[in-house]
């Protein structure tokens, strides 16, 4: 039964590895865009940490979090805000012109994630700190990565294809089983998040 489940996971990771290497040239660039977005939003946040207040924080995304009263809440507008992200991949890699803008969503993203952290960590106390760094830093990242994945899928889907973009090229179970695990990463996310922010407030 043991070298059973070591075969399989074996092969499981060979899939992965070898998935991964075969589309190298989008993930180094999508990699790319999102640590030089990472660097360029921590620089942002750190140099204007001195501005934020909770007074005068709009951005939606703070506002979320810090504003959580139930859980669920939360967990529901993350599904669907990935969800909507997933789609608009889907759209975008169905149209090869519009392939640069892959990258720039994960840019954005990543800038965002860069900036919000730095805010939050800005705002609140140590405890505070930890939970963006460790939880809402690290699970938004995981996040991100699994969309990547998605696009990377579309990528090697169309190249298998032979043709510029379609959905019907799209392997929808494997798409799916990411979103699923984009959605266990929010559902732990908003159970963290409504946990430590009740200790932080």
């Amino acid at each position: 039964m043991n070298r059973t489940v070591c075969r399989n996971f074996y092969y499981v990771k060979e899939s992965i590895l070898e998935f991964f290497s075969a589309n190298k040239k989008y993930l180094f660039f999508a990699l790319l865009s999102v640590v030089i977005a990472l660097v360029a939003g921590f620089c942002v946040g750190v140099q204007n940490a001195d501005c934020y207040t909770i007074i005068n924080v709009s951005d939606k995304i703070i506002c979320r979090f810090l504003e959580v009263k139930k859980f669920w809440e939360l967990f529901f507008k993350l599904v669907f805000k990935n969800l909507f992200l997933v789609v608009l991949i889907l759209v975008i890699n169905n149209f090869s012109f519009l392939g640069f803008l892959n990258y720039c969503l994960f840019a954005y993203l990543s800038f965002r994630l860069a900036l919000d952290t730095s805010i939050l960590c800005s705002l609140l106390g140590f405890a505070g700190v930890l939970w963006a760094l460790l939880c809402y830093f690290l699970l938004s990242l995981a996040v991100i990565f699994l969309l990547i994945t998605i696009f990377l899928i579309c990528k090697s889907s169309n190249d298998l294809c032979g043709c510029s973009g379609g959905f019907a090229c799209y392997p929808i179970k494997n798409i799916m089983s990411i979103f699923m695990l984009i959605v266990l990463f929010c559902l732990i996310l908003s159970i963290i998040s409504k946990i430590c922010l009740n200790f932080v407030g």
